[in-house]
Order: C-alpha cells, then sequence, then structure tokens
C-alpha cells in the first residue's frame, strides 16, 4: 500500500490500521518506506509479506508537516473467517455524539450487525433510544459479523459515558490592599473523578517568581497569595478537566496601590531645535495620572506645560514629557505631579537646560575674486561655548603655521565667526573650503567654494569664412578663460580709427573649441575689417589683427532720384521713349543709352531725336550683378528747328491773271 503527500518540507509519515499504529516493531512483516518524487512528493509506502487474514482492515496514512496534518484512509481485505479485534473502554462526553467503528477483518463479509442490551440497534430504534436517559453511565454494546460460509463472530465492548466538570464562580475577596492574604477559591461540581485542576494568570502559566501557591483537593482548588503586590493584578483562570471534557472560570484581582516611581524625573539638559524627552513614571493601581507643571519665570506661578506649548508638547501614556522642536523658550522650572487616589501622590521638580548645538545658518557661500587681488573667506559659527573650528581645502587641513593664508577667530554673542584673509590670491587657492565646527553638543559644517577669475587671453586664429553681399561668417578659436567675446567690424577705409565700428558682444557657446558669428546687414560691394577680443569679469583681452573682406556686389536695389529733362541742341546717351499725345510708341521705338558712371552729379545729353516732339526718359542703375529698376519716366518736348528737306509733290495752278495756287 502507498499515500503520497506534498509539503512546504517533506511530511513524516504514519500508518495505522483500525486505528492503531503498526510498524516494523509492532510485527516485523511490516516494512516502511518513502521515496522522493522529481515534483517533491512524498510517496509513503507500506509493505506486508505472507499476508495473514488478520492483517486485514481499515488502513489509514498520516502524513504530518509541523502542525498540519492530512490523513487517507483504505481497506485491506483478506480472505479468512471473520473476527473482531479487541477495544477498551470507549469514554464520551454526555449529551455529545460519538462514532463507532467495528475493527474486523476476514473475507467475505456478508453483513455486520450491532446490538446494545441484547438487541439488534437499526436506524428506528437508535433515533429514539437516543433520548433516553438511565441512572446507569456504563453501557454494553456488541458487534456481530456473518461470513457467506455461516461462520460468525461478535465481541462485546464498553461505552462510558461521563459527565463534564461544573465549575461554580471563583470566590474572591474584596478591597484588597497591597500586601494582605488572598485567597482564590476553585469549587467544582461533578461526579465523574478524577478531575484535574490547572491555574492561568493572564492566559499563562503563573510564574513561580510571583510566589503564588497552589492547593487543591478532588473537587476544589485554592490560590494563597501570602503578601500580594501590584505584580499579581491580573486575570486567574481555573481550568478543570476529566476524561471527556476541559470547563474553567475567569475572575479579576486587583488591588489598590499607592503610586510608586518607575523613573523619577531628573534635570535634564535638552538641545535647541532637536526633539526633547524627559522621563516621568510611576506604577500603582489604578494607573497613576501624571500631570507636568511648568513656573513662570515673571510672575512666579505654576501653569500646566501643556496649555502653554500650544501643541508643540505633548505627554506620552507612559508619562514622558517630549518636546517636538526645543527652542529656548523650553527652559526653565518643570514639575511632575503623579497621583490615582492612593496614599500621597509624587512630585518632582527639575530644571531643564537648553543646551544649543552648533549649527549655521546657511551650508554654503560661493566666493569670487581676481587673481592677484586680496580675498576672505569667512564662516559664522552658532551655538553654546566651547566651539572648536578646523579648516580644510580640498579635503587637506590647512596648517596656518605654514599657510600664507592667516586665520582669525572672533567670539560674538551667539557663536564664533572665523575668518581666512588671503593677501594675494592665486590660482592654487581656488576651489573647496570646509569651515567645521563643533561644541559638546553636536558638530556642523560650512562649505564655501571660491573662485579665482584669470584675465582673458585674445582668441586665435581669426577667419572669415564665407562672403556674400549683406553677410559674411566668421570663426575664431577659444582665447583663455573667456565667457563672452567683443567682435568690431568697420569699412576697411575706416580701420586705422575704431572709434565708429560697429561692436557686437557675443555669449561663448558651450565647450565649442571654434566659435563662430555672422556679421548681418552689411553693404554690399565694401571692404572690411574686423577683429575680436576675449571677455570675463576681469576685464576684456586685446583685440586680434585686423582680417580684411570685401562683400559681394548685388543688382541696384532703386532708382536714380532728382531726375531732370531739359531742351538741348545736341542729344546724348539716354533711354527715351518718343510719345505722341498721351500714347506711348511700340518697344522699336525705344532706344537703350549706356552712359559710364562719374562721380557725385551724373549727367548726360540725349541726341538723334526728332524735333517738336514729347519724350518719356527712365533711368536705371546697373552694375556687374545686374542692372536695377526703372525710375518713373519723366517727359519732355523737344525744340522745334528749321525744316531739314524741301517740300515734295510741290503743284502750283493758276487761279487769276494775277495770282496762282500752290499746293
Amino acid at each position: 500500500m502507498q499515500c503520497a503527500a506534498t509539503g512546504d518540507r517533506p511530511p513524516q509519515f504514519v500508518w495505522e490500521r483500525d486505528g492503531v499504529t503498526v510498524s516494523s516493531n509492532t510485527d516485523p512483516r511490516y516494512a516502511l518506506g518513502q521515496i522522493m518524487t522529481t515534483d517533491n512528493s512524498v510517496i509513503a509506502q507500506l509493505n506486508i509479506t505472507r499476508v495473514r487474514v488478520e492483517d486485514g482492515g481499515l488502513y489509514a496514512c498520516i502524513a504530518k508537516e509541523g502542525e498540519h496534518v492530512a490523513s487517507s484512509e483504505n481497506r485491506l481485505d483478506v480472505y479468512g473467517p471473520p473476527y473482531i479485534r479487541s477495544l477498551p473502554p470507549i469514554k464520551a462526553q454526555s449529551g455529545e455524539s460519538i462514532n463507532l467503528r467495528c475493527p474486523f477483518y476476514g473475507y467475505p463479509i456478508s453483513k455486520v450487525d450491532w446490538e446494545h442490551k441484547g438487541k439488534t440497534v437499526n436506524l428506528n430504534n437508535l433515533f429514539q433510544s437516543r433520548y433516553k436517559r438511565t441512572q446507569n453511565h456504563q453501557k454494553r454494546k456488541s458487534r456481530r459479523m456473518t461470513s457467506p460460509s455461516g461462520e460468525m463472530a461478535r465481541r462485546s465492548f464498553e461505552i462510558q459515558v461521563i459527565e463534564a466538570p461544573i465549575l461554580e464562580d471563583l470566590l474572591l475577596g474584596n478591597n484588597l490592599q497591597e500586601g494582605q492574604i488572598v485567597n482564590i477559591y476553585c469549587n467544582v461540581r461533578s461526579d465523574d473523578l478524577p478531575i484535574h485542576f490547572e491555574w492561568l494568570k493572564d492566559g499563562k502559566r503563573i510564574s513561580s517568581n510571583l510566589k503564588v501557591v497552589e492547593r487543591s483537593s478532588e473537587l476544589f482548588s485554592a490560590l494563597v497569595i501570602k503578601k500580594v503586590a501590584l505584580e499579581h493584578c491580573g486575570t486567574y483562570t481555573c481550568v478543570a478537566s476529566n476524561h471527556v471534557a476541559k470547563v474553567n472560570k475567569s475572575t479579576e484581582l486587583y488591588i489598590k496601590v499607592a503610586p510608586k516611581w518607575l523613573e523619577e524625573p531628573s534635570h535634564s539638559s535638552l538641545l535647541l531645535g532637536r526633539k526633547g524627552i524627559v522621563s516621568c513614571s510611576a506604577s500603582g493601581y489604578p494607573q497613576p495620572q501624571v500631570h507636568w507643571m511648568k513656573k513662570d519665570a515673571l510672575l512666579g506661578t505654576w501653569q500646566p506645560v501643556l496649555e502653554l506649548a500650544g501643541g508643540g508638547i505633548l505627554s506620552l501614556p507612559n508619562g514622558s514629557l517630549v518636546i517636538e522642536e526645543v527652542s529656548l523658550t523650553d527652559e526653565g522650572l518643570y514639575s511632575c505631579n503623579v497621583e490615582n487616589g492612593v496614599g500621597t501622590p509624587l512630585s518632582k521638580t527639575v530644571w531643564m537646560t537648553v543646551n544649543k548645538p552648533v549649527h549655521f545658518d546657511t551650508a554654503s557661500a560661493n566666493v569670487t575674486s581676481r587673481l592677484g587681488h586680496a580675498v576672505s573667506l569667512e564662516c559664522r559659527a552658532l551655538g553654546d561655548d566651547p566651539i572648536r573650528i578646523t579648516w580644510n581645502h580640498n579635503g587637506n587641513n590647512i596648517d596656518f603655521q605654514s599657510h600664507r593664508a592667516k586665520h582669525s577667530e572672533t567670539k560674538t554673542s551667539l557663536g564664533v565667526t572665523s575668518t581666512i584673509n588671503i593677501q594675494y590670491s592665486e590660482t592654487a587657492d581656488a576651489g573647496f573650503y570646509q569651515c567645521r565646527a563643533s561644541n559638546p553638543y553636536g558638530s556642523a559644517s560650512f562649505n564655501t567654494f571660491l573662485t579665482i577669475l584669470e584675465p582673458p587671453t585674445p582668441p586665435a586664429e581669426l577667419r572669415v569664412e564665407s562672403v556674400r553681399s549683406r553677410t559674411a561668417s566668421v570663426s575664431w578659436r577659444d582665447g583663455a578663460h573667456a565667457e563672452y567675446y567683443t567682435l568690431q567690424h568697420t569699412p576697411a577705409h575706416y580701420a586705422d580709427d575704431w572709434e565708429y565700428a560697429v561692436s557686437l558682444n557675443i555669449t561663448r557657446k558651450g565647450n565649442d573649441i571654434r566659435q563662430t558669428i555672422e556679421l548681418q546687414n552689411i553693404r554690399p560691394a565694401t571692404a572690411y575689417a574686423v577683429r575680436v577680443a576675449t571677455g570675463n569679469e576681469v576685464g576684456v583681452s586685446r583685440f586680434t589683427e585686423p582680417v580684411h573682406f570685401t562683400t559681394h556686389e548685388e543688382a541696384p536695389s532703386s532708382t536714380p532720384i532728382n531726375i531732370q529733362i531739359e531742351q538741348t541742341d545736341n542729344p546724348g546717351d539716354l533711354f527715351a521713349v518718343p510719345q505722341k499725345g498721351s500714347s506711348i510708341l511700340a518697344d522699336t521705338d525705344t532706344k537703350t543709352l549706356k552712359v559710364s558712371k562719374l562721380s557725385g552729379k551724373q549727367e548726360t545729353v540725349i541726341s538723334g531725336l526728332l524735333k517738336n516732339t514729347r519724350y518719356a526718359v527712365s533711368i536705371s542703375a546697373f552694375n556687374t550683378a545686374g542692372s536695377g529698376p526703372f525710375s518713373i519716366p519723366v517727359f519732355q518736348d523737344t525744340m522745334e528747328g528749321a525744316p531739314e528737306i524741301a517740300p515734295s509733290s510741290v503743284e502750283c495752278t493758276a487761279v487769276s491773271f494775277t495770282s496762282l495756287r500752290i499746293g
């Protein structure tokens, strides 16, 4: 036979047959074994060699792991005559149900009968008999078993019906005082002996340290406390048990005890800004009440602390006074008063001193100085004397005996001011300085970062990257200690005097090695000079040597102005559009004239025009990049002149003897 079980840990197995444990110790033919499977299950096996008829019965496999128990039952039938195993007397509690099982073996079995007082038990008479009571607490039952061949087995066993103990209320005296003798009685009413008594205090066995004596007989038990004290107070429980049941009764033992100090308050030193706790606790019954008072230094009267605090002070259930954040006003005379209505109240007056741990108003500062200038570093430590201050630079302690820096300290009403003076600052003086202060009540540190500013150096490799008509891109290599740059540009013919040059302040871009800027709004076809200097908090470096460039030309963007057309006898080379009336002639009648640029005012003469004819004249400027827009036409008539050719097709006709018609 086998069964399997799993658990957090491998379980322990027990095999039973008809409620009795079996193993190789009870019968050498029985062998027990266990096998662990791949899924961490454990298989328990029961092997029986040379099986006999008496091996038959109801087998149970019980697996246990800690407090957890699981079981499985299965019947083993072995061919043979019927037989019923013997059982000891069964004890049952009156009024409770009981399950009876017939421990038989043999096979096959045709039927099993139960008899009670010589009568066969069936469902009907069993149901009726459950409500019958007799004075005889012992009942005899028998079982009868028959095989198909007619063989029969029969066995009787005894059921003992026992009444559960009945406890009376525990007896305890009233108005008990500390030091008196106390008896607690536990009486039982029951005929079914023996009865076992057990006492508990607050749910646990009574400690021997309490020196409580137990005295018991068959039907009662008593506790005797010869000198009762506060530690004896609590819940006492009497537990009475017999073969079938366990019952209990409880009572409370309390005595009146005057307050006694558990932790007497004492003069205390509290730290400013920290949490402060002052203990004051006492024992007694009823539980003593603790009240804290503070003496008003001006009025000389005592007032409740909790009313003065405004929420910043609280009293714990154990009597301790807690100040969440100690202030200077918390210093003074306090009184802890304890009472519970028994005996004389307790009272203790103590002085609370407020000590100021060393601290700083701020945690850090940044200081900047120019190279070669004087610089001072200062830390102001606040707190009670004595205050000790040490300095370190970049993690190394400063020895002022050998250091260029001079150290001085000044005591103030609030603490100590410590100062480091450096007459001429050097690059090596820069870095992280820590001022560490301590007094008997704590320590703190103040950090200063010193920056030494050095004059900047000029940029290098200034060059023009690209040029267009109205913009140019300029770049240069970073100068040392640069924070910004100043760039100047001016037309080249003013390069000897930079007073009127255009200046631009340029913020340094990140960590770029080369800085680049595009110059805007410069003029086309113009020669320029450009230079740049480095700047920081110390000052501005010298400018680089100028770099020259010329912008590209672009077509004129506007028309010539102040155009005037005047009559002349000799025409010049201009753009002319003849007009007749208000209409403009076709493009084929237009004429383009190019005139070379002159300095200042431009003039030209248009020739080859018709006499006494209106012309429209427009002018545009041009260069190598192209032509600009034409101006609005200006109109002008040419002067009249003598005819240049004779009339043609002249006809002459006589009109009279004295006149002619010429046409």
